[in-house]
């Protein structure tokens, strides 16, 4: 909770839920790596992370659509207002916000 100077943040294919305040105040956060596996968002995970530009998020937009996101009230819902990529081992036919990792593990847009 209120990691100032965390940036960017990878959350593993391991991960299924991202708890309640898991990033809470986290203002710097600007780039998010989402494991395929989440489901759910609980309350306040990203509560004042009014910086999230991009989520690289390993899964489908039909995955991304099933996932479960709960907010308070007053909740900064950047995560999902973000700019949002899907992971595409290979290079997508059809147009849309898709990234993949090049070879030194980095992350690169199609």
């Amino acid at each position: 909770i209120s990691c100032t100077a965390l940036e960017s943040v990878v959350i593993g294919n391991s991960v299924n839920t991202i708890s309640e305040h898991a990033f809470s105040g986290c203002g710097k956060l600007h780039t998010v790596v989402m494991g395929g596996n989440v489901s759910l968002v609980e309350m306040g995970a990203f509560i004042y992370c009014d910086n999230i530009r991009n989520v690289y998020y390993h899964g489908t937009a039909d995955d991304w659509n099933q996932i479960a996101f709960h907010f308070f009230a007053n909740d900064s819902t950047s995560i999902t207002k973000s700019i949002r990529y899907y992971y595409s081992e290979t290079q997508p036919s059809e147009e849309g916000n898709y990234w993949h990792y090049d070879e030194n593990k980095k992350i690169v847009i199609w």
